[in-house]
């Protein structure tokens, strides 16, 4: 799991803010990687977003961490 150490009173909204960047960065890239190995045909991008995010998600609940 991502650490950050704030000295403000919303340091937990700014982590979770920061943890729900991290996981749309890293489905992001997972979709950029799904559509490259396809040859980034056009009209699959929802299906790559969709596949990427519950790979991610899954990987996430068997690990439990980023």
């Amino acid at each position: 799991m991502t650490t950050i150490k704030t000295n403000g009173t919303d340091s937990a909204a700014t982590l979770i803010e920061v943890e729900k960047a991290i996981l749309q960065r890293r489905i992001a890239e997972a979709a950029y990687y799904r559509a490259q190995k396809r040859g980034f045909e056009p009209g699959f991008e929802e299906e790559d977003w969709v596949e990427a995010e519950r790979e991610i998600l899954c990987a996430l609940q068997n690990t439990g961490d980023f």
